[in-house]
């Protein structure tokens, strides 16, 4: 049986950071750090590779600065144990397209639409953020959280997105929500496979009173939206956070967001099925 032979080789690598960091308001600055590596007397230096990058105050930029890259990042609304608010860059064709369409985190063609047209990109991506972002386009920053699919700007405001709204004619008189709807430039109605308007509702969903039903897409102008927003200025969750999202029921109801309430077009039930 032959001998095995074995032979031990090293070479001597070195992990180079560099840190780089922009303003882009008194307090802020985001932020990209790179790594490369070289095998020490090769005269190779591999490829820098993104290690980190986002948005900092100035308490944190400076510990980044000592080389210390265990900082908070920033963030409008805190962050709790139900909701983690991660960043993200949003373009303002990108924020179109979600007031236009819905929102990314509940959407996956949405999402991949952004995607694809580098509308919408994360701090792990291989884009730069600190060669992107700048005082000048600072609103591009967002924060986005999936535990209730709320997406803010930096000042902590929530961006327009279209939602998809259903409802039936045990609430409403369809008929006359259609005429109101088709007035309405925010709204798109969604008809069935057959091109109807109002639909039946499936039996197993059905009830005596409930049996047509309208899905629309509501596609938020700029009055309607800062009018809601300051309906749920002073709403707070269960947590004492604040809440950055509404059910259907509310925006149709309290809210009344595509204007169904003010035009009458609301029906009262039955006592029975109050």
């Amino acid at each position: 049986m032959s001998e095995i032979k074995s032979f031990s080789f090293t070479k001597q690598i070195v992990e180079s950071t560099k840190l780089s960091c922009r303003a882009v308001s008194k307090e802020l600055s985001v932020y990209t750090a790179w790594t490369t590596t070289e095998v020490v007397g090769s005269g190779v230096v591999g490829t820098a590779k993104i290690l980190k990058q986002g948005v900092v105050d100035s308490a944190n930029l400076k510990k980044l600065q000592n080389g210390n890259f265990d900082v908070v990042h920033f963030s409008p609304i805190k962050s709790d144990k139900d909701r983690h608010f991660n960043t993200a860059i949003i373009t303002p064709e990108g924020r179109e397209y979600i007031r236009l369409n819905g929102n990314p985190l509940s959407y996956a063609n949405v999402w991949e639409h952004l995607d694809k047209q580098k509308m919408l990109l994360f701090p792990k991506g291989d884009t730069p953020w600190v060669e992107v972002v700048d005082e000048a386009n600072v609103e591009n920053l967002h924060f986005m959280a999936t535990f209730d699919h709320s997406i803010v700007d930096i000042t902590g405001r929530l961006v327009p997105t279209a939602r998809t709204l259903e409802f039936a004619n045990d609430g409403y008189d369809l008929e006359k929500a259609c005429k109101v709807l088709a007035a309405n430039p925010e709204v798109e109605i969604i008809p069935d496979r057959s091109g109807r308007i109002i639909r039946f509702i499936p039996g197993y969903n059905a009830t005596e009173d409930r049996t047509l039903e309208m899905k629309v897409k509501w596609m938020p102008g700029p009055e309607t939206w800062e009018k809601m927003l300051k309906g749920m200025d002073s709403l707070r969750n269960r947590n004492g956070s604040k809440v950055l999202r509404l059910a259907d029921y509310d925006l149709l109801g309290e809210f009344d967001v595509l204007g169904l309430e003010a035009a009458g077009c609301r029906v009262e039930r039955r006592d029975e099925d109050l």
